[in-house]
Formats: structure tokens, sequence, C-alpha cells
């Protein structure tokens, strides 16, 4: 008799071992974690914080000074668990600009009431101290986007939006998003 290598079989075929059952099954799983992954890094890059949220329609009209007049941008960050925004650029949609004014932002740590509205009154009276809104972060402690336009003839400014881009949380880590805050702000120069 001959003996036969139980690896070998009589036929000469090798035997194969059964596929296993939890192949299909890790797979699936890997495949719901990698899109519960996908789903939940889209809403987080899409969210825009709320310090940045909002839009209005604001005028002043007319002005008999040459400016600056004040627009406030965002409301006081304030809300409890808001992270703080770290600002890359701030530029305004001018839709007219025959006053030949100069548009610029701060960053304005509250003092008394907030700028809601466009105002030809001294930054100080609503502003403890103030920065340029380039490369800065308004910080959730009372801090918030304002809006400086000088005329320097006169004439009429209409701004319809401000493009604010910004790093948030874990977007510092991303490239910055811009989110578009629409104000429609008015004034006019006499």
């Amino acid at each position: 008799m001959s003996s036969v290598d139980e690896h070998d079989h009589p036929v000469g075929v090798e035997l194969q071992e059964e596929p296993s059952r939890r192949r299909p099954l890790l797979l699936a799983t890997a495949v719901v974690l990698v899109l519960v992954l996908v789903a939940w890094s889209a809403v987080w890059w899409d969210r825009t914080p709320p310090v940045l949220g909002g839009s209005f329609e604001t005028r002043l009209d007319p002005t008999p000074v040459p400016g600056p007049v004040l627009v406030g941008i965002t409301s006081p960050a304030t809300v409890p668990g808001q992270a703080n925004v770290s600002l890359v650029d701030v530029s305004p949609e001018l839709t007219r600009n025959d006053a030949d004014a100069d548009v610029s932002f701060l960053v304005c740590e509250l003092k008394g009431d907030p700028i809601t509205a466009v105002v030809a009154e001294p930054i100080e009276d609503h502003c403890r101290r103030t920065r340029p809104a380039h490369d800065t972060t308004i910080r959730v402690a009372g801090e918030y986007l304002v809006m400086a336009i000088t005329a320097r003839e006169r004439g009429t400014v209409r701004v319809e939006s401000v493009d604010v881009t910004y790093r948030n949380g874990w977007q510092l880590v991303w490239l910055p998003r811009t989110v578009t805050v629409g104000i429609s702000a008015r004034a006019r120069f006499s």
C-alpha cells in the first residue's frame, strides 16, 4: 500500500481552505466607517463659525463728516462654547464708491454697546481696543469685526457684502475658508 500524505489529494489537486466568513464582514465594516468619516468631515468642513453668520441691511444717509463711519460686520463673540476664529483676510464687495473712500476692517474689543448699524461716532465710544483684521484672531471674549469707511470726497459708498477668509478649530490644519457676510450697507458723504 502506498502512503498518501494528508496534504496530497489522490487526484493531484490541492485542497483549499474554506473562505473565511469574517472577510466580508470586516470589509463592510471598514466601508461603513470610511463613509461615516467622510460624511462627518463634510459637515465639519462646511460649518461656518457662529460669529461669522448672519446678514443685515443698514444705511446712513447723509453724513456730514468725511469719515470714518463705522459698520458692525459681526456680532460680538459671546456664545458659550464658541471657538476663537483666526482671520486671514477681510475684503469688501463694493457696488458703488464715488466718494473715493478707503474701506478698512478692525477687530473691536467690546466696550459699551456694539456697533450694529452705520454710525458716524468715534470708535472709542464702542471699542476698548482695536487692531487690524488681517492675520489676527477674533477671541470669544467679546470681540467682533467692524468696517471703517473713510471718504476722500462727496459721494456714496455702498457695500453689498464682505468676504471673510478664516481658519477655525481643526481647519487650522487645512486651507483657509471664505464666507460671505451679506451686509448691504450704504453711506452718503456730503
